[in-house]
């Protein structure tokens, strides 16, 4: 089963020169954790990210199976798309993450894996058009 929060910004226009970062979570945890947690991964990604938290999405899959390090223990993968993001800052965000998701499910820091991903604006859509578009017509 997959929970999906996507902050109301549907009917808003989002400032074009802010990216709207994505945060895809796998897990092995059989329990539903619901929006207030998915909250606290949103306000976490605008803390980091300063973006606004209302064009942040977050999606979680949990109960599969799952195996890493010789041990099916408690185990997130966190994939994190955002464009333009400074790859300096990747062990500081990979740290954030381990330690939220420690204090709130209690995964271990060393099983909380993140994939950094910062595609091109053309490489994202929204809107029936890519972010690269919206911003051109943004500009005029």
């Amino acid at each position: 089963m997959t929970i999906i929060f996507v902050p109301y910004y549907y009917y808003q226009i989002l400032n074009y020169s802010v990216a709207m970062p994505i945060v895809q979570i796998t897990t092995n945890l059989s329990s539903r954790f619901g929006p207030p947690f998915l909250q606290k991964v949103a306000a976490l990604v605008a803390k980091m990210t300063q973006k606004p938290e209302k064009g942040i999405v977050v999606l979680m899959d949990y109960h599969h199976d799952a195996w890493y390090a010789e041990s099916d223990e408690p185990i997130a993968l966190i994939r994190f798309t955002s464009l333009e993001m400074d790859v300096s800052k990747h062990a500081g965000y990979s740290s954030h993450f381990a330690q939220l998701f420690n204090e709130s499910l209690g995964i271990q820091t060393d099983r909380v894996i993140v994939d950094f991903n910062s595609p091109p604006s053309t490489h994202l859509g929204k809107s029936g058009t890519t972010i690269a578009e919206l911003r051109n017509a943004n500009k005029h």
